[in-house]
């Protein structure tokens, strides 16, 4: 990288490849040859636009509580495994932090999240699904939120 000074000899604030300084030094040049030979590209290399996907898990309104555009209530989880007993750590606005004494390996730690959130929220164990870090159960938000942060430490 090579700056380049102003008149008064103090550094621009913008620096510069050592191709882009060869071309601002010698704007007439049209091809370089060697180190700082600039790539032609001629409009058949363009980059591929990327397009922004909502997955299906995400809840559609803002908050850790929310319901999907299925009508599915979802809590969104950052679980803690490996700890020292199970917990609910954090309720905060983006997230439900939940501790799980159980290991992160042959699903255990999933298992036990599916247990303690069942006891938790008041529900039987198969209207808690687990889906990557989100929670699907069988309530209203209100009801999940409100009995989340009565758990919660």
């Amino acid at each position: 990288m090579h700056c380049i000074f102003n008149s008064h000899g103090q550094p621009r604030s913008l620096c510069l490849t050592r191709t882009l300084l060869f071309k601002v030094l010698f704007p007439s040049s049209r091809q370089f040859e060697g180190p700082f030979a600039a790539r032609k590209y001629a409009g058949k290399h363009k980059m591929p636009e990327k397009t922004k996907t909502k997955p299906s898990q995400t809840p559609s309104s803002s908050g850790q509580v929310a319901r999907d555009k299925n009508n599915v209530v979802t809590i969104s989880v950052h679980a803690k495994p490996k700890s020292e007993l199970n917990a609910i750590t954090v309720v905060s606005i983006v997230a439900v932090g939940v501790a799980i004494a159980a290991p992160p390996t042959d699903g255990q730690a999933n298992a036990e999240l599916v247990r303690y959130l069942s006891k938790v929220l008041a529900l039987k164990r198969s209207e808690v699904v687990v889906d990557k870090n989100i929670v699907k159960v069988t309530l209203t938000p209100e009801q999940g939120l409100d009995r989340l942060k009565q758990e919660a430490v």
